[in-house]
């Protein structure tokens, strides 16, 4: 079993928590790529069916990953976990030569809160860098491919039914509220990103993707959007309903796409700023 590597160097475990990447590495990977898995939890927890069953299947699929842990509950609001995401990005791409992966083609997998905070990577990656994070002058935090998984992205008008997220603090702001919307910092910018939804999802409602998709659409940003008609949210894979599953087949085609694209790109690019 890999060993997790603390995200931050000389940090002792915060509130019980201490945010790390663990990389699972494939013999014959298909691509040079490689996918950080975000799991969701509604920033209060890490939920454990959206952890290792995702990395078995990209394992299983030939896909490098890299399980992102990332602090979550009431004592550490935004930029805690978005903090971690980045640094878990840049991490990445610092070690990626070391474990024979192309730097230049990272990709970001979320669900739920994980899809929000991959979101956030893929649209505000490089801003609001914590002070700390030495690797920030070297590699950009924006994954190369973004999917989210019944991601929210727009709290300004489809409110959370239980406010306060443990991300926004107490009271939030009306700009923390906007700032945290990613569906409105969409731009040309913001990597390839593959959406899945379903209509039935009553917690996260099906127009939080609906509209990211647009945005990317507005923006020129390569995109694909999933959304069944049934199906509760928070179920991960859906590996045990073919019709449901059917996500993943698509999703493993856009992966390996895109990050085939990612990795011819000059050494200039993306991981460098």
């Amino acid at each position: 079993m890999p060993e997790p590597i603390p995200l931050w160097p000389d940090a002792s475990p915060s509130g019980g928590q201490c945010p790390s990447i663990t990389a699972y590495l494939v013999d014959q990977p298909r691509c040079d790529g490689l996918v950080v898995v975000l799991p969701g939890g509604g920033y209060r927890v890490l939920a454990d069916h959206e952890k290792q069953p995702v990395v078995d299947w990209l394992s299983a699929q030939g896909f490098h990953a890299a399980l992102l842990a990332y602090r979550v509950g009431d004592g550490f609001p935004f930029p805690a976990p978005f903090h971690d995401g980045q640094r878990g990005i840049r991490l990445v791409r610092s070690l990626a030569e070391q474990w024979g992966v192309n730097p230049h083609a990272v990709a970001a997998i979320g669900f739920s809160a994980g899809g929000h905070l991959t979101s956030l990577l893929a649209t505000l990656g490089d801003q609001m860098t914590c002070e700390n994070d030495d690797l920030a002058s070297q590699y950009t935090a924006r994954p190369d491919v973004a999917v989210m998984a019944y991601a929210p992205t727009n709290f300004v008008d489809h409110k959370p039914s239980r406010w306060p997220l443990p991300l926004f603090g107490p009271n939030p702001s009306d700009e923390l509220i906007e700032l945290l919307s990613t569906v409105r910092h969409v731009t040309a910018g913001t990597p390839p990103t593959f959406l899945y939804h379903t209509a039935a999802d009553e917690m996260v409602m099906v127009e939080h993707s609906i509209e990211y998709a647009h945005a990317c659409r507005a923006a020129g940003v390569p995109f694909e959007l999933h959304v069944y008609e049934r199906g509760r949210h928070g179920q991960a894979l859906y590996e045990k309903d073919p019709t449901l599953a059917g996500w993943m087949d698509q999703c493993v085609d856009f992966l390996d796409h895109h990050l085939r694209l990612a990795a011819t790109r000059s050494a200039n690019d993306a991981p460098h700023l």
